[in-house]
């Protein structure tokens, strides 16, 4: 006797035998913190297959699904970031020290009124500085927040 898997198409998502599990897994990986793309990427190296006789899913069907299940980004996870020697600062962190947006803080970077450096692989930026430089730092934004109050 022989037996063999038959692929039979059908037109909703919902409607597939694995529905339940598909869901499921696009569940941890998201919370795991992956963006869509790579999502997309493990779902179908895992096996599974879109309705329409699609051949695989896509990064905009797995947001789709994404938001269908209810899945915030908020919930998800985000990369841990490994502690940085005192007088360096993650972007974001820094920013927030300063009390300004992490735009204004990377515009001043760009500048060169920051000294900072990317993470390799991240791509995160990484800020030099002391409690000098901080202090500098804010002073410098109130005088330009007052400038702009004009």
């Amino acid at each position: 006797m022989t037996h063999s898997v038959l692929l039979r198409p059908v037109g909703k998502l919902s409607d597939l035998s694995y529905y339940p599990q598909l869901c499921e897994r696009i569940k941890v990986l998201s919370l795991k913190g992956y963006k869509a793309a790579k999502v997309a990427e493990y779902i179908n190296q895992e096996g599974f297959y879109p309705p329409k006789r699609k051949a695989k899913f896509s990064t905009r069907s797995i947001q789709s699904l994404i938001r269908h299940l209810g899945i915030s980004k908020s919930s998800r996870a985000t990369p841990v970031k490994p502690s940085l020697p005192s007088d360096q600062w993650w972007l974001s962190e820094l920013a927030q020290v300063l009390n300004m947006p992490s735009v204004t803080l990377y515009d001043w970077l760009r500048k060169g009124w920051v000294d900072g450096r990317q993470e390799q692989g991240t791509k995160r930026w990484i800020i030099d500085a002391t409690a000098e430089d901080i202090s500098r730092l804010k002073e410098l934004r109130q005088k330009l927040l007052l400038k702009a109050r004009r």
